[in-house]
């Protein structure tokens, strides 16, 4: 996406502190919204219910949008798509799992980039709505390292690059996928 023009920002009027939303222009007047979220960690059910009415009312403003949409981010919910529980999760709820109708699904990563965090967990997703996700995946295992401890004063961006080297990088996985768009609208007939 980095390549393309971010032709407008904005964020949705919900009570969910982060998140965005993106149009990104593609050539020949292609649109593509790109929603980022990043929900409220936590494995305690009080936290799971949270984040799950949270990803409901991502879902709602998401489905009032004109044209295709990813959403990208921290979802932190604990169930894959073929688990028990995912329906009611906030992955489930951003996937549109539990509706009747098929028009409001979205193809979710969680499907074939698992473990998107070091803990073996999948917290990070791609859920693409309107379009078709080809493919997902993990990166960054290899690059990733966690020192043995943290500097004794202030913080790693305290302490000189060429000192430490090897200092705390995220312990999340990047998640990457190829989304295929729709044939691009016909030019209109003078």
């Amino acid at each position: 996406l980095s390549r393309y023009a971010v032709v407008d920002t904005t964020r949705f009027e919900l009570a969910v502190s982060k998140q965005m939303v993106a149009d990104v222009a593609f050539p020949k007047d292609q649109h593509l919204n790109v929603v980022v979220v990043q929900l409220r960690p936590g494995k305690y059910s009080a936290q799971q219910k949270a984040r799950a009415t949270d990803a409901k009312a991502i879902k709602r403003s998401v489905q009032k949008l004109e044209g295709p949409t990813v959403i990208l981010g921290g979802t932190y919910a604990m169930y894959l798509p073929d688990e028990e529980g995912y329906k009611e999760s906030a992955a489930g709820q951003l996937a549109g799992a539990p509706t009747r109708g098929k028009e409001d699904d979205c193809a979710d990563s969680g499907y074939s980039a698992r473990k998107t965090h070091r803990s073996g967990q999948t917290l990070d997703r791609i859920f693409a709505c309107g379009v078709s996700l080809e493919s997902a995946q993990t990166y960054g295992r290899d690059i990733l390292w966690r020192g043995e401890a943290d500097p004794t004063k202030g913080s790693w961006s305290d302490v000189p690059v060429d000192k430490a080297p090897m200092r705390d990088g995220s312990s999340h996985l990047i998640v990457g996928g190829t989304i295929a768009l729709p044939p691009a609208p016909k030019p209109a007939a003078d």
